[in-house]
């Protein structure tokens, strides 16, 4: 009897040690566990690793090649915008406050007020007798008397030297295209001048257009009456009825518009002084006038002009 209960534990442990291993056969057999064994799971490198992934790093995705999406525009995101399209300049004429010089078949303006029309500056020594003009990058050095420039420290040599006349300055025409690299265009017929398509100046004034020298002079301001709101009514039926009256035109003061492209506007507000520009169509524009805006100025005889800026309009009678 003894040696029976002694075969029965015998065979009792033997089936108790084979059935693990039995269940786990199953278990890789039946596919329930994907990975595999852990003795099989060595898999290839991801291709195209460039040498950055290793073999004990097989279980780790790859970084995604695509580049991430822009932050959204918000606080702490900032976008760059495109640059932006530079606006062309308004057709300008000018006029030249002293005649040109012709010396030695060269022909020499006046520096400053073409200069600066053409936004650079002007500065002069008048110990060093030393021109220096500045515009954009370009530092332009020029010495009185003398046909050479040095622009950025290059040498540029002129069709004639900067001279010094009647306490003005005058500089070459070819400095404007050989020192400061604009485009210069000479009609020899009429003497107009045209700087890169947008500013222009004649230098026979006799031949500029007569239209703009015939606003210079003092002009009395008339400014017009109109309708304005003095009220508004809200009817019993929700309907609002607005009451308004005449005021009517009013006296101004005096628009003095002068020869050398300035003017000085007589204001309830005090005297404003600027720059007028002639425009190709005949009117002129007062920079920077009342309010600050640009004030347009139109022609209606001889002895009457009408100047308006945004809607608004005043009109101005010769003084004699």
């Amino acid at each position: 009897m003894k040696r029976k209960w002694a075969s029965f534990c015998v065979i009792f442990f033997l089936l108790i040690g084979l059935a693990p291993q039995a269940y786990a056969a199953d278990i890789w057999s039946d596919g329930d566990f994907e990975l595999g064994p852990p003795s099989t799971q060595q898999q290839p490198l991801p291709t195209n690793n460039n040498g950055l992934w290793s073999e004990n790093l097989w279980q780790e995705t790859p970084p995604p090649t695509v580049s991430p999406p822009a932050p959204a525009p918000g606080p702490g995101n900032t976008t760059t915008p495109p640059p932006a399209v530079p606006s062309p300049k308004l057709l300008t004429m000018l006029t030249l406050p002293a005649p040109p010089v012709t010396e030695n078949g060269k022909t020499l303006i006046p520096a400053r007020e073409v200069l600066e029309a053409l936004g650079a500056e002007l500065q002069w020594d008048s110990i060093k007798q030393v021109i220096t003009v500045r515009k954009g990058t370009a530092t332009i050095h020029l010495i009185l008397n003398n046909n050479i420039a040095m622009t950025n420290g290059n040498m540029v040599k002129l069709e004639a030297p900067a001279r010094m006349i009647q306490e003005r300055l005058y500089i070459p025409l070819d400095f404007i295209s050989q020192a400061l690299g604009s485009k210069v265009q000479v009609d020899s017929a009429t003497t107009k001048v045209t700087v890169d398509d947008w500013l222009i100046f004649y230098l026979d004034p006799t031949k500029a257009p007569a239209a703009a020298n015939s606003f210079i002079g003092s002009w009395s301001i008339w400014i017009p009456g109109g309708y304005a709101t003095t009220g508004t009514t809200t009817n019993g039926d929700g309907s609002k009825t607005i009451t308004r009256q005449y005021i009517p035109g009013a006296e101004g003061y005096t628009l003095s518009i002068q020869a050398n492209g300035t003017y000085s506007w007589q204001t309830t507000e005090g005297t404003i002084t600027g720059a007028w520009q002639a425009l190709p169509d005949g009117r002129i524009v007062l920079l920077k006038g009342k309010y600050e805006f640009d004030w347009y100025v139109s022609k209606i005889n001889e002895n009457e002009i009408k100047f308006y800026s945004y809607g608004m309009e005043e009109y101005g009678k010769r003084v004699k």
